[in-house]
């Protein structure tokens, strides 16, 4: 149908982002240098902005299916000297911060349509990530998808039915949509190509992907 103008829906300058669908409303992200971060939600239709949690710092986010909670990246002192991203769930409802992670190197969350697990990218060192996952309770992150030297993951997404996880992949010059199949680890290319490929997203019936790409120039 051709393209669809946009419609501003926040009106509160600094970082916005990680907008995430909860019924007729948006839960999003908000970073600004005069103020402390925040988890906020707007409607669709624009105005009603309020705050759901105050954050410590910026990062990514997830939203679960039935819009009761949120897993958050922050990047928080750990051990006195580094400075790592961590998991945070947050209960919407009250805006309760709960810590799930401690030093993980983990961001880029996304919450299982079931609500029972969290995928994320977690840092290994030298430069390498890899994909994980956990209980969306906490416990501990598992290893689920390493690249091949010279390649990283970005943006892991899970399909509606709860099968497979989209993801965008750094390979050579270009970055990639692949699929993993959890069931069988086995890993599909979506895109395969020069183009940068990111922030993969399934469609509701779970056929079609969504991504941001540069293929056009």
């Amino acid at each position: 149908r051709g393209l669809t103008e946009h419609r501003r829906l926040t009106f509160r300058g600094g970082r916005t982002g990680e907008p995430r669908f909860v019924g007729d409303r948006l839960v999003y992200l908000e970073d600004c240098a005069d103020r402390r971060a925040s988890l906020r939600t707007v409607g669709l239709a624009g105005g009603a902005d309020r705050r759901l949690a105050e954050l410590l710092g910026g990062g990514t986010l997830a939203v679960s299916s039935d819009g009761r909670t949120a897993v958050v990246s922050q990047k928080l002192l750990h051990r006195q000297f580094y400075l790592r991203d961590d998991l945070h769930r947050v209960d919407l409802a009250s805006g309760r911060l709960e810590q799930l992670t401690f030093g993980a190197r983990a961001t880029e969350p996304d919450l299982s349509p079931d609500g029972q697990r969290i995928v994320a990218v977690r840092r290994t060192g030298g430069g390498r990530n890899e994909l994980a996952w956990m209980p969306s309770r906490g416990g501990t992150l598992e290893t689920l998808y390493v690249p091949a030297e010279g390649c990283t993951v970005s943006r892991p997404r899970w399909s509606p039915d709860g099968t497979r996880i989209a993801f965008s992949e750094h390979r050579g010059s270009g970055r990639d949509i692949r699929v993993l199949d959890l069931a069988t680890g086995a890993v599909t290319d979506v895109t395969r190509d020069r183009a940068i490929d990111l922030e993969p997203a399934f469609d509701p019936s779970g056929r079609y992907l969504l991504f941001a790409s540069d293929r056009t120039g």
